[in-house]
Parts: C-alpha cells; sequence; structure tokens
C-alpha cells in the first residue's frame, strides 16, 4: 500500500515537468526523486534497519503493556496529589482546605503597595 501511493505521488508529481516554468520542473524533478527515494530506499531499508537496533523504543512486534485496574489508578492518582510540594497550599488546586476563609487575615490578603 506503502509503495502504491508512493507511485502515484511520483506521477502526480510528474505533471510539475510539463510546465513551462523552470521553478515548476525543478519542484517537480526534486519532488519526484524524494518520494522515489522515500518510498523504494528509506520505507524499505533504513526505517527496519534503525528499529532493528534501537529494540528499545520500538512498540512492534512486541506485547502491549497490561492495563492498570481502576484501584490502581485511584491509588496512583492519590500518591501523586499527596505528594506534590506546593510553595502555598493556601492557594493551592489540590488543597483539602477550601480557598477561602471566613477570617481575611492579613496573611491571606494581597499587599496593595505592590
Amino acid at each position: 500500500i506503502i509503495t502504491a501511493a508512493g507511485i502515484i505521488m511520483g506521477i502526480a508529481f510528474c505533471g510539475l515537468l510539463l510546465s513551462k516554468i523552470t521553478s515548476l520542473n525543478q519542484t517537480g524533478f526534486i519532488m519526484v526523486v524524494a518520494v522515489l527515494v522515500d518510498t523504494f530506499i528509506i520505507r524499505t531499508s533504513l526505517v527496519p534497519a534503525v528499529l532493528s537496533i534501537a529494540k528499545e523504543v520500538n512498540w512492534w512486534p512486541g506485547l502491549n503493556p497490561k492495563c492498570k485496574s481502576q484501584e490502581q489508578l485511584i491509588n496512583d492518582m492519590e500518591i501523586r496529589m499527596n505528594s506534590s510540594k506546593h510553595v502555598n497550599s493556601n492557594y493551592s488546586i489540590n488543597s483539602a482546605k477550601p480557598l477561602r476563609t471566613g477570617n481575611l487575615s492579613n496573611e491571606n490578603t494581597l499587599d496593595e503597595t505592590m
């Protein structure tokens, strides 16, 4: 399928070679050569060679990672929420305390002189 698509794209870009404008001829030639090199050299030999060398980052063929259960996901989320360190927990979105309390003390209000 990929090879057929590359051939069709090469044929389509050959239409630029029929133009009387020199810059379109040059662009068409570059596009045809680039598509055919990509189709027949890069995708058929270079990509499989690179993926066989870099086995750690290659995801196929191989086993997919196992899905976590809902309990494990909830446990991971709680661990992340409890382990986060905030500069000021009074204004944190992860804080269990309400953001505003009935008592407006000087430490929770903004300084207007800044």
